[in-house]
């Protein structure tokens, strides 16, 4: 079990944070994930230049800080009991997010990569 641990601040950073380019639907975040800048775009296609005048905040309900702080607050009330739910199998992996989504991707691919690795020895051993 992964249990992803962000701060809720964070959590609003990254939702504002998002924006659309409209003539590709590619999504970027300002911070975690900006748009390729004109000098990174050698070869790049025809759509790329000029995508950081034409970004556009991403404006749907799942943005707005009031949803993201009521749906942060009924995680919280969940989350507690899946957490004392999964604590007898010791199996929980804590996965702090208040970090670069890179870095939380390595983490828990890492993780699973370990996890699936101790499984595979155990099924040679069991045969």
């Amino acid at each position: 079990v992964i249990v992803l641990e962000c701060d809720d601040e964070v959590v609003i950073r990254r939702a504002a944070g998002r924006r659309r380019d409209p003539k590709t639907g590619d999504e970027y975040h300002l911070e975690d994930q900006p748009p390729p800048s004109e000098g990174d775009l050698v070869d790049a296609a025809p759509n790329y230049p000029g995508v950081n005048e034409r970004m556009q905040p991403i404006n749907d309900r799942s943005n707005d800080e009031a949803q993201l702080l009521h749906r942060l607050a009924t995680f919280q009330d969940d989350r507690q009991p899946l957490l004392d739910w999964y604590a007898p199998f010791r199996n929980a992996q804590h996965v702090s997010c208040d970090r670069a989504v890179a870095e939380v991707v390595a983490d828990v691919v890492g993780r699973l990569d370990a996890f699936l690795e101790l499984n595979a020895e155990s099924d040679v051993e069991a045969t």
